[in-house]
């Protein structure tokens, strides 16, 4: 475990789940870095629009996504602005549901935990 210390301590620590998080993504940003695939023609990049267009690789069409997120202004009118993602976070589930496998389980729905962001 000595071994991993630096690691540990590179992302503030054992055990803290947005640490955990932060380094799944930077491990998914190395790969994309290195699994982008080349383009073999010239792209005119005024003409495609949206997030990622000319970020493609393996590692995005697996684990990224895309998503709506409407805001509304102080004026009271909302707008709709498309984002992507690769991680997302969830709630944590409530306080009586217990790990799957252990006495008294309750299965949770992702949907459910979704609906709750």
């Amino acid at each position: 475990m000595q071994s991993l210390q630096p690691v540990f301590e590179y992302f503030g620590g054992l055990g803290n789940q947005h640490d955990s998080a932060e380094a799944l993504d930077t491990v998914l940003d190395k790969l994309h870095d290195e699994c982008k695939w080349r383009r073999e023609w010239p792209v005119d990049e005024g003409c495609l629009t949206g997030p990622g267009v000319l970020e493609d690789s393996i590692i995005y069409r697996i684990f990224r996504g895309i998503k709506t997120v409407h805001h509304t202004m102080p004026n009271g009118k909302v707008t709709k602005q498309v984002e992507s993602f690769t991680l997302i976070s969830l709630p944590p589930p409530p306080r009586q549901h217990h790990l799957s496998g252990s006495r008294n389980s309750t299965k949770i729905d992702l949907v459910d935990l979704l609906k709750r962001t």
